[in-house]
């Protein structure tokens, strides 16, 4: 009786992540644009009543944060949007990726459907640390492994603003 319900549970436990899985997946394959923002430490300059925001506002279809802190800004090709999802949902680093705990994200995707954005994903390349609308709560995690791969992507689409030079 024991092994059926670890068998079973096992299998529920399987299906489901695919199932959740598979809605991430949906949900960036109805997308229509990708925009990406490069910016300085957000946390440095997000803030309200001196406290850094630290998750970005995103409400009735507006992302809400000051956009002259933006460094570079591009609209993706599809080229460039499949790589960028292929890292999204990439599973190899789950449950063994690292992540720190510094979160000064300072790159953005915004996802559109019909011209108006529907989505978002922020992260932080250096601690693997990431924030997204809750459609996309369950793609794989980001963790630095991820953000080294997604720092050479963005030099190969020329982004000007990648990480800070110390």
């Amino acid at each position: 009786m024991k092994k059926i319900f670890w068998l079973t549970t096992l299998v529920c436990l399987i299906s489901c992540q695919k199932k959740v899985n598979q809605n991430a997946k949906s949900f960036l394959e109805s997308i229509d644009k990708v925009k990406l923002y490069s910016y300085p430490s957000r946390i440095m300059w997000d803030t309200v009543n001196g406290k850094s925001n630290e998750r970005i506002k995103f409400e009735k279809g507006t992302l809400i944060f000051d956009k002259a802190k933006v460094i570079d800004s591009l609209i993706l090709t599809d080229e460039q949007r499949n790589k960028i999802f292929n890292i999204l949902l990439d599973t190899k680093w789950e449950n063994k990726g690292m992540q720190a705990a510094c979160y000064e994200p300072r790159h953005l995707f915004s996802f559109y459907k019909e011209n108006k954005i529907v989505g978002y994903y922020e992260v932080c390349l250096e601690c693997g640390g990431w924030d997204c609308n809750k459609e996309l709560d369950s793609l794989p995690m980001f963790c630095i492994e991820k953000g080294e791969v997604m720092k050479e992507i963005f030099k190969s689409f020329k982004l000007k603003y990648i990480e800070e030079q110390h």
